[in-house]
């Protein structure tokens, strides 16, 4: 078992590399492409499209092939994805194999979230979650250091699909210790609830909704505080990208330590703790008191919101009936991916309609909302104290 959660680890670490490195290969790309600023919309649609679908399938996947086949696969077609957009002649054809990304991509995330949420304690989904954090930090300065060099963006895709085909040999090699070792048998009485059951039970859709807004709050703080803090605010922007990259740093970390925590608080403590505490620092980011507090009070929102999302996953077999809790972790990521892709875009929307004061107000009110939601699911939903 020790195997497994190492390449657990690595897997997480390789979810994250390439879902933050596009951001900074993406002016070097649309250069050589010969296409706008905004084409890169396209990518991100054709990716979210094939990762939405594979989320939402992976649990009725993993019963017809196996965690371990599933993963072999999912792990495989991202080796390929990251490979093509290496080789990628033509725009289009970048935009088609986005559409590959995304499937794997959903496929992986889905199936390997269900995985460790049966088999791992929750302090161990709270320190994998983190790895996915070293990944994200870690692709963008990959991808930076590869550029500044000298070198094309291509060879940093070339490195990353290097390092998931390493990670899908060890999966491979392990195939039998993943097939053994998960819960998603082909047993009708582990998995016996049909997709619209699933979907529709009141305890899956309220934490498809939780995470929804949970992920909208996460990415709008680092996507639009930056705007926000220079254009709105005169904040210097060194000075706000190391508020960013601190406030990225810091949900990082917390994930290892409030993983470390689940030793000695229980699971409902730290959700309760965050849910209570990151209202408060979004105010603190909307209103602050003196200069400079909004940046400090997005470092510490960072660290508090940072195990919302894993905890959350790893009590899923306990929150929602038993027949369910694998379709409902699909449900859960999916609905993920869709607050990272329109609460963001909504928000900016309507800030530059009403100004970038608009922001932090959103934030406020993204982290009231999930307090709310929170606090009612877990009041209906069998968690220790």
């Amino acid at each position: 078992m020790f195997l497994v959660k190492l390449i657990s680890a690595f897997a997480y670490i390789g979810l994250g590399l390439p879902d933050a490195m596009l951001g900074i290969a993406w002016p070097s790309m649309r250069r050589e492409f010969d296409v706008s600023i905004d084409a890169l919309g396209w990518i991100l649609a054709s990716t979210f499209s094939g990762y939405l679908l594979s989320s939402s399938l992976a649990s009725r996947l993993s019963r017809s092939l196996g965690i371990g086949w599933l993963l072999i696969g999912s792990c495989s077609m991202m080796t390929l994805v990251v490979a093509g957009f290496a080789w990628s002649p033509y725009f289009l054809v970048t935009v088609a194999i986005g559409f590959a990304g995304g499937l794997g991509g959903g496929a992986i995330d889905a199936s390997l979230n269900s995985f460790t949420a049966h088999r791992f304690s929750m302090r161990m989904v709270n320190w994998l979650h983190g790895c996915w954090g070293i990944g994200a930090c870690l692709g963008p300065l990959l991808m930076t250091g590869v550029i500044v060099s000298g070198y094309s963006w291509r060879w940093g895709y070339c490195i990353v699909a290097t390092l998931l085909a390493a990670t899908t040999f060890l999966i491979w090699w392990t195939r039998s210790e993943w097939r053994d070792s998960s819960e998603e048998s082909n047993s009708p009485s582990n998995n016996s609830a049909s997709f619209r059951t699933a979907l529709l039970d009141k305890q899956v859709l309220g934490q498809c909704f939780l995470f929804f807004v949970y992920t909208g709050l996460e990415s709008t703080v680092g996507q639009l505080l930056f705007t926000l803090w220079t254009e709105g605010r005169s904040v210097p922007a060194g000075l706000a990208g190391a508020a960013v990259t601190g406030y990225w740093i810091a949900f990082t970390l917390s994930r290892f330590v409030m993983g470390q925590l689940t030793t000695i608080w229980s699971s409902k403590q730290i959700l309760t703790a965050s849910g209570w505490i990151s209202p408060i620092l979004a105010a603190g980011i909307a209103y602050p008191l003196f200069t400079y507090m909004d940046l400090g009070c997005a470092v510490l929102l960072g660290a508090w919101i940072a195990p919302m999302f894993p905890t959350w996953i790893g009590l899923t077999p306990t929150t929602v009936q038993g027949d369910r809790a694998s379709q409902a972790i699909g449900f859960q990521v999916s609905s993920a991916a869709i607050g990272i892709m329109v609460l963001p875009g909504l928000i900016s929307g309507i800030a530059v309609s009403y100004g970038l004061e608009c922001i932090p107000i959103a934030l406020l009110i993204l982290a009231i909302l999930y307090t709310v939601t929170q606090t009612a699911l877990l009041a209906h939903a069998k968690v220790d104290a």
